[in-house]
């Protein structure tokens, strides 16, 4: 049965107001973001157009909470491998970066080393400049070294 509501519009906004959100929230705080999120149930129901938009933006939100998990499983990993010290350092570029997402931990690192005064080593990034709309946004992959020689490996646009 369709979902229901007294105004579709209020709704759009809603959806367009929250994609917004989830595009600039770090990883952190994403897992939360669902369950601050309520949308009213009254008597109209939605078009076929607005279910389908709300039922794709549903299975966004499913994917990219799968994907945070997987990130804070590789986050946990991180954490018990360093010292709180380091992994403050980790987070603290974590947040720097904008919005973050595909965390792992890998073998080699990509990109060229950049001095980071990073404490377990140089810090590798490959980065491109692509404009964007303001002409200043940048993405990569940055590679942060671990004690065991591996890195962590995670993909940034800012």
């Amino acid at each position: 049965m369709p979902r229901k509501f007294a105004n579709s519009a209020p709704v759009k906004a809603a959806a367009r107001t929250a994609m917004d959100q989830l595009k600039a929230m770090p990883a952190s705080e994403l897992l939360d973001f669902g369950a601050q999120t309520t949308v009213p149930d009254d008597e109209a129901t939605l078009s076929p157009q607005d279910a389908e938009c709300l039922a794709a933006y549903d299975q966004m939100h499913r994917e990219m909470a799968e994907q945070r998990e997987q990130e804070n499983a590789v986050l946990e990993q991180v954490k018990a491998m360093v010292s709180p010290k380091v992994f403050d350092q980790i987070k603290d570029t974590l947040s720097d970066s904008s919005y973050t997402h595909s965390y792992l931990i890998a073998a080699a690192p990509l990109g060229q080393p950049q001095d980071e005064s990073f404490d377990l080593g140089d810090v590798y990034v490959d980065q491109t400049t692509n404009g964007g709309m303001s002409g200043d946004d940048y993405a990569g992959t940055m590679s942060m070294p671990l004690p065991d020689g591996r890195y962590f490996q995670f993909c940034y646009a800012c």
